[in-house]
């Protein structure tokens, strides 16, 4: 049971990854990396929920959170404002087990 856990877990996170790493833009290559830069899925006890990473010039952005379960079935969808530049958990935000796929989309600024 474990060892599927794990991998079940490794699934989720990859495919987070993923969508992360479509997700992000660069404007040059030797310039800094703005936008989406992770998103990541953390379990602390039987809770799981969802930090990421926005590096934008603006102070705030919004953002649209997918929560994707088998079948690319859409459980919900939230909008969110978060700080930029930090390291921010998404609050009021429950990822049930049944979720599979966490999908982020950086819809505006917010100065």
């Amino acid at each position: 049971m474990a060892g599927h856990l794990r991998k079940a877990w490794f699934g989720l996170a990859l495919l987070a990854l993923v969508a992360v790493c479509l997700g992000a833009v660069t404007a040059t290559a030797s310039s800094s990396r703005w936008g989406l830069v992770y998103a990541r899925v953390v379990q602390k006890g039987t809770a799981r929920y969802l930090v990421l990473r926005i590096n934008e010039p603006a102070p705030v952005a919004k953002i649209r959170v997918s929560l994707v379960a088998g079948k690319q079935r859409i459980m919900k969808r939230v909008v969110r404002r978060i700080r930029t530049n930090r390291r921010t958990r998404v609050s009021n935000l429950a990822i049930p087990r049944s979720v599979r796929t966490v999908r982020v989309r950086v819809l505006r600024l917010i100065d």
